[in-house]
């Protein structure tokens, strides 16, 4: 039963969120192995993975179990939390439809959102972003610029979230972002969040997001480069 908690934790809380499915208590670990060289009877081949994630569902008194295993997934965003794991939730789903298991927990896991910037567009563009992030906002004064939000862009919120659009004429030109948390993040998945907030991102190491020079949640420049370093995770 312990272990079963255990591995409930590394879905709900852990680097396998992306399985999370809502209702139920999944279960389950994820396995990011590098590929033994087939020529030589030492080493490994370079960019070539195998990404795995096994499951029981439900975890607290299991009807089945799956295991996901990619073969060569993409060598940018090879991790089986980003990989195997959502393909996973997928199968999950249909096996719980078919099996006619119900729902059997009342935890839900509302999904977080980093805000992204949208200051300095038109309302309407700023509009079908925040829909596309499933954020809801209010809007305050005149104009059909973005000259400011609250939070700032950077900021972590549950989606539904109501955030609030002060509206101007002018395009502000004191811009500060809220430097965002790039931990367990990919590569991909760093340069694509530091995309959508107009920021510089230095990248050294290999593997996922593990230290970062300016810590989240600090308000900088949007001109300012965070260097992040990367590490191979502890499947």
């Amino acid at each position: 039963m312990e272990l079963r908690k255990l591995l409930e934790d590394v879905v709900s809380k852990g680097g396998a969120k992306k399985a999370y499915l809502d209702g139920y208590h999944v279960g389950g670990k994820t396995g990011t192995a590098q590929k033994a060289a087939q020529n030589s009877k030492s080493g490994y081949e370079p960019g070539k993975y195998i990404s795995s994630f096994g499951a029981i569902v439900p975890a607290n008194n299991p009807r089945f179990t799956i295991l996901v295993s990619i073969d060569e997934p993409d060598p940018s965003n090879y991790y089986a939390g980003s990989t195997a794991a959502p393909l996973a939730k997928i199968i999950i789903e249909d096996i719980v439809k078919y099996l006619n298991i119900e729902p059997d927990s009342t935890e839900v896991i509302i999904p977080e959102v980093v805000l992204p910037e949208i200051r300095g567009l038109k309302l309407n563009e700023a509009i079908n972003i925040l829909k596309q992030n499933k954020i809801d906002f209010e809007k305050q004064g005149n104009g059909d610029i973005v000259y400011d939000m609250s939070p700032k862009p950077g900021v972590s919120v549950k989606q539904n979230t109501k955030i609030t659009l002060y509206m101007g004429y002018d395009q502000n030109k004191d811009l500060k972002i809220v430097v965002p948390d790039f931990k367990n993040l990919t590569r991909k998945e760093i340069i694509e969040l530091a995309k959508t907030l107009g920021i510089k991102v230095n990248i050294s190491g290999e593997g996922i997001g593990a230290t970062q020079d300016i810590l989240p949640g600090q308000e900088v420049d949007k001109n300012t480069t965070i260097n992040v370093l990367l590490e191979h995770p502890e499947d």
